[in-house]
């Protein structure tokens, strides 16, 4: 890898209390409650153990409360952190630990090179410094002589895009519309830095929804899948094997070729992220969930291997179910964007810088911001 990481040593542990199960659409924060569960696999980190408190204080860190993630193997605390130094004020941020050390080693050095590159991208509006997961700190934590990687990460939010119900309130559509804009244009920005993010899903965008009562921070987290496309692709592409996220968010072609284009994977994966967030449902879930029951053997927890090839060709093509549910409160800015994000082909489906650019041209003419993009029943998509 290009960046190796430097890394602090450090011991004492305890058995720490109040730990919180987090799964798919629950909060990611539950202030003083606890959980328990009779689960004993390894794998589901059930028996690991974080440091005491003063142990974190000698990173700088003051921990809050913690969070178990069940399905990543990993244990998250929040806090917050103080740079070493003088003078420095404390920031919100949320502490990684995590057991699969190849992947978020990648996530590690993913994180230390969007620090420069991120800073350099003057390219839009939008910040992509505001709307990407910041690395404040990283260190090594041993426990039965086992090495897990501790990445302290800038807080995001209090919730997840996950936890937004669906929900037909015009304000509410108004601020995932906000959301939306800001992730489509954050990936389009890691994208002309050359890095594909290949796990958006609900659960990996955090919503600070106290910072601005009308547009709410979206922040992209989760960079263990991560890949440059100038050292991991071969012309954009990558094998399917590669990538993550939630099996709903993945994009048609995923199931059938093989190999994805990177771009255009997490074009889809944006798109489905908001449609349901907004519709309450994926696009084509239906048809998912049929490859879930009927052909889908698991290499791994979180990826997909291997479908019936009876249930592919049904899925390439599917009917968009955008124009089955509308909806006068839902903005035609919206749909439009995420008709495009979700076409079935991915040599048509416009990927985030497309967008952006369309956004950019619509902001200058007002006048037709609501048509900047033509939707799927006036094209010849299919």
């Amino acid at each position: 890898m290009r960046i190796t990481a430097s890394i602090i040593v450090f011991a004492t542990i305890c058995i720490c209390n109040a730990v919180t199960v987090v799964e798919g659409a629950s909060s990611i924060r539950s202030f003083g409650s606890t959980s328990s569960s009779n689960e004993s696999s390894p794998e589901m980190f059930l028996d690991v153990q974080l440091p005491q408190k003063n142990a974190f204080r000698q990173e700088g860190l003051d921990i809050e409360e913690l969070a178990r993630w069940k399905d990543d193997r990993k244990i998250t605390a929040f806090g917050s952190y103080k740079k070493p130094v003088p003078g420095n004020y404390r920031e919100q941020a949320f502490i990684q630990c995590a057991l699969d050390i190849d992947k978020n080693q990648n996530e590690l050095e993913v994180l230390l090179a969007l620090r420069s590159k991120l800073n350099g991208d003057s390219q839009q509006a939008t910040n992509p410094r505001r709307h990407v997961v910041r690395l404040l700190h990283n260190f090594t934590h041993m426990y039965n002589n086992v090495r897990y990687i501790c990445l302290v990460l800038s807080d995001g939010g209090p919730t997840l895009l996950a936890e937004y119900a669906p929900n037909y309130i015009a304000p509410k559509i108004r601020k995932l519309t906000a959301m939306l804009k800001q992730v489509v244009s954050s990936v389009a920005s890691l994208h002309r830095n050359g890095l594909v993010h290949l796990n958006i899903s609900p659960s990996n965008i955090l919503v600070d929804y106290e910072a601005d009562q009308r547009a709410p921070i979206a922040t992209i987290r989760s960079f263990a899948y991560a890949r440059w496309l100038d050292v991991d692709a071969y012309e954009g592409k990558l094998p399917s094997i590669m990538v993550g996220g939630d099996f709903l968010a993945k994009p048609p072609e995923y199931f059938s070729a093989g190999i994805v284009d990177g771009k255009a994977y997490d074009a889809w994966s944006i798109g489905a992220t908001f449609y349901k967030a907004c519709y309450g449902w994926y696009p084509f879930e239906n048809e998912y969930m049929k490859l879930l029951k009927t052909g889908q053997t698991s290499r791994y927890p979180g990826m997909i291997a291997r479908l019936t090839p009876d249930s592919i060709q049904q899925l390439l093509y599917p009917r968009t179910r955008l124009s089955t549910v509308s909806h006068k409160v839902i903005p035609s800015e919206f749909t439009a964007i995420l008709e495009q994000l979700l076409h079935p082909d991915p040599e048509k489906r416009r990927t985030p810088e497309e967008i952006v650019a369309n956004l950019n041209k619509a902001q200058a003419k007002p006048s037709i911001r609501a048509r900047f993009i033509p939707s799927l029943s006036s094209s010849s998509s299919h």
